[in-house]
């Protein structure tokens, strides 16, 4: 599963709207680094196909971000992914502005897919409070 399908299907699996809408920019956020680090990455003539990266995500991980989903639709995880979106955001912004080789934008992209695969595995493990 390649990343636009995955977010696409991530969004799929919402139903509340004011969270639907939310949780589209969360992803967006974090799909955004994404294709902009390949772009910078053919810019600079380095091949994709080069770089060995992990798959996002695991089918492992993507059971649990369903299953989370169809149990926690709320306001809280909303919130929740605003949160990272915004950490990843900050994150990726600065470390865009340091980078001078191959390697570095290698390591980073390796980063961000090991990051976004742990968010998903943390959705698992949310605790939804209602008042």
């Amino acid at each position: 599963m390649n990343e636009t399908r995955f977010y696409d299907q991530a969004i799929d699996l919402v139903k509340v709207p004011s969270l639907k809408s939310s949780f589209a920019k969360y992803l967006w956020m974090r799909g955004e680094h994404i294709v902009g680090i390949r772009s910078y990455l053919l810019r600079s003539n380095c091949r994709l196909n080069e770089l060995n990266f992990p798959q996002c995500p695991d089918p492992a991980a993507w059971e649990a971000f369903k299953n989370t989903i169809v149990k926690h639709d709320s306001q809280a995880l909303m919130r929740w992914g605003m949160q990272k979106g915004k950490q990843t955001l900050r994150k990726y912004d600065s470390a865009l502005s340091n980078i001078s080789s191959d390697i570095k934008l290698q390591t980073m992209l390796h980063h961000h897919m090991m990051d976004i695969k742990h968010s998903l595995d943390s959705l698992s493990s949310i605790k939804i409070i209602t008042h």
